[in-house]
C-alpha cells in the first residue's frame, strides 16, 4: 500500500498515485450492498497508532494538508478543518482492519465487507470523498502554475 511504503516516494508522486487509487476504492464500495448499521459506540483498538500515521503524513504534506471543508467559515480568523493525514490515516486504518481480519482467518468475509461497509458510511467515505476533492484542487493548482 502508498501508506505502508510512503518513504520512497516524493511527496508529489504519492498524492499523484492517492489521486488514481481512491476513486477504485470508492467504485469497489459502490458495488457493495448497503448494511443494516448498529449505531454503537467503540474506542478503536490502533488509536495510538492512527494517530502516529496522522503526525507522520501531517508532516510529510506539509501546507499541502488543511482544507476548508464545505462548513468552514473561511474566515481569516480561523483555521481549515480538513485534512488529507486525517483522511488517509482512517482510510488506510479501516482498510487494513478488514485485510488483517482476513489474513488472521478470525474474519468471515462476510463480517469483513459488513465491517467496511459500516465503516465507509459512517465515517470514512466521508474522508475518501473530501481527499479526491483536495487531490483533485492541488493538481489544478499545480497545473496553473506551472502554465
Amino acid at each position: 500500500m502508498l501508506v505502508e511504503h510512503l518513504e520512497t516516494y516524493k511527496n508529489d508522486q504519492w498524492l499523484a498515485d492517492a489521486a488514481r487509487i481512491l476513486p477504485r476504492i470508492q467504485t469497489s464500495m459502490a458495488y457493495l450492498d448497503q448494511p443494516e448499521i448498529e449505531y454503537s459506540f467503540f474506542v478503536l483498538p490502533d488509536l495510538e497508532d492512527r494517530f502516529e500515521l496522522y503526525c507522520q503524513l501531517k508532516d510529510r504534506f506539509g501546507e499541502d494538508d488543511a482544507y476548508w471543508l464545505e462548513y468552514d467559515s473561511n474566515s481569516l480568523l480561523e483555521e481549515a478543518t480538513g485534512s488529507l493525514a486525517s483522511d488517509f490515516s482512517d482510510i488506510y486504518f479501516e482498510l487494513k482492519r478488514g485485510l488483517n481480519l482476513l489474513n488472521t482467518g478470525e474474519g468471515e468475509d462476510q463480517d469483513v465487507l459488513r465491517l467496511w461497509q459500516t465503516g465507509y458510511v459512517l465515517n470514512w467515505g466521508q474522508h475518501l470523498l473530501n481527499a479526491q476533492k483536495h487531490l483533485y484542487s492541488l493538481r489544478v493548482d499545480i497545473q496553473y502554475k506551472t502554465d
